[in-house]
């Protein structure tokens, strides 16, 4: 099973700004209210798409300056991480780095592209 795992702080920060939104908006203040909604959707926007999730698996990507930082995590422990510059394989994963973003391979087969 393939799947975008949202980071949930990010996620707590949206869902708190769009309640905000909401109940701002029926107290009477558009301003603040038309803030705290677009500023929650732009954190739901932001909150995935880091993490991927591959059957036990669940791989993060960070970008530091020119080279990606990967992390692959089974059962909440990291069991690899390294810094890829153009291509890295761990175990039946395959990362390469076109155009910006890390491409992930999972047994031959492409499951996700991460920034």
């Amino acid at each position: 099973m393939i799947s975008f795992v949202p980071r949930k702080d990010v996620l707590v920060i949206a869902a708190v700004s769009l309640y905000l939104a909401i109940l701002l908006s029926v107290e009477g203040y558009e301003s603040p209210a038309m803030f705290f909604l677009s500023f929650g959707f732009i954190m739901l926007a932001v909150s995935g798409g880091r993490s991927l999730k591959v059957d036990d698996y669940r791989i993060t990507v960070r970008k530091k300056g020119t080279v990606f930082v990967v992390e692959v995590f089974k059962g909440g422990e990291r069991v690899w991480r390294e810094k890829v510059y153009d291509y890295a394989e761990f175990g039946d994963f395959a990362f390469d780095v076109k155009g910006g973003r890390v491409e992930v391979v999972h047994r031959g087969e492409i499951v996700g592209t991460l920034p």
